[in-house]
């Protein structure tokens, strides 16, 4: 779509006109993204991370130890990487370490097993 546009540009006498619709294409590119890591920002349940402190206990903590201090999976305190990277990496698990629980964790879920990731102190 952007190779149409740039051509477009280069033979069309309204080179300003096309101009600000890439850039506004651009701009909606970087809602979208914004709009996708607000999603998992402060969304949590008031007893968000009790409630991710539940999950993790049943589902991660076989692999990252029931303080989440590290086991076969990683120590998770003082992570920090975005809201939207560890969802991601719950929803997606990653081939061959981590379990994928895309299929088994709703939105919320995620968002709760954040929350109590961010309540854990290095």
């Amino acid at each position: 779509m952007f190779l149409a546009m740039a051509l477009a540009l280069a033979a069309n006498p309204r080179q300003q006109e096309i101009r600000g619709a890439i850039s506004s294409q651009s701009f909606s590119i970087q809602e979208r993204r914004s709009a996708a890591d607000s999603r998992w920002e402060a969304v949590s349940t008031s007893d968000g991370p009790d409630r991710g402190r539940r999950l993790f206990l049943k589902n991660c903590a076989h692999c990252h130890g029931e303080e989440a201090r590290g086991d076969e999976g990683p120590d998770l305190h003082g992570i920090k990487k975005s809201d939207e990277w560890i969802a991601r990496r719950i929803r997606d698990g990653v081939k061959g370490e981590m379990t994928a629980f895309g299929e088994k964790f709703s939105d919320q879920d995620i968002r709760d097993l954040i929350a109590y990731l961010r309540s854990l102190k290095d």
